[in-house]
């Protein structure tokens, strides 16, 4: 009950600053001084060091992005699906992340995505994590469909910004140097299945006829 009541503050506080900004974009007139700081402001070395090391922690991500081969690739994600898991649905998907993680596991899959952006993708993750502390034998790749702004949860009040954060990085990867239509052509088209609350969507293009007939 606690964290709920968190969780809910987070996005009452969240919900006024950005209807505060809404205004602010409509009628600047409203808010004389908001700029007076921006105007002050003068970068300092510091500033430029930090940004230099922003900069080269970016560079470094960007040389680690592991390979990814259709064959081996799945992706968790509620994307271009029209049925939405929610928080009086989440037993079931769950069970079904957890069969259905089982069967790619089965047949060679070792690249598991989720796309926590979306509220399928984002049940896939937190049932995965606990898995990988376990010892589960499987690469857990984070991946975002939409802006991080725009993302969708299964709760009823959402979780917020920094419990995401957390649990990206429990992951072995995150492809967060994309942009969402970046993703989507980049790592949707090239994944082997595509797992959702549709179910199962194998892609030809990548897994060969005679693997979809025995499987």
């Amino acid at each position: 009950m606690n964290l709920l009541l968190k969780r809910l503050m987070f996005w009452i506080r969240e919900s006024t600053l950005r209807a505060k900004f809404r205004i602010y974009e409509r009628w600047p007139a409203l808010f004389p001084h908001a700029l007076d700081i921006d105007e002050q402001y003068e970068e300092l070395p510091e500033d430029a060091a930090e940004i230099e090391f922003l900069e080269l922690h970016f560079e470094e991500h960007k040389a680690a992005e592991p390979k990814l081969e259709p064959r081996r690739t799945i992706i968790f994600s509620s994307y271009n699906s029209k049925k939405r898991c929610n928080f009086l649905t989440t037993k079931y998907y769950k069970r079904r992340i957890t069969r259905n993680l089982q069967w790619a596991l089965e047949r060679g899959f070792t690249n598991i995505l989720v796309d926590y952006t979306t509220p399928y993708g984002l049940l896939a993750l937190e049932t995965f994590l606990p898995l990988k502390s376990d010892g589960a034998r499987f690469h857990l790749y984070s991946i975002k469909s939409c802006l991080f702004s725009e993302r969708r949860s299964f709760r009823l009040i959402p979780e917020t910004d920094i419990e995401i954060s957390f649990m990206t990085r429990e992951c072995d990867y995150s492809f967060s140097q994309y942009l969402p239509e970046e993703t989507l052509f980049r790592i949707f088209n090239n994944a082997g299945v595509l797992c959702s609350e549709s179910g199962i969507a194998i892609n030809p293009r990548w897994i060969p006829k005679h693997l979809i007939d025995a499987w």
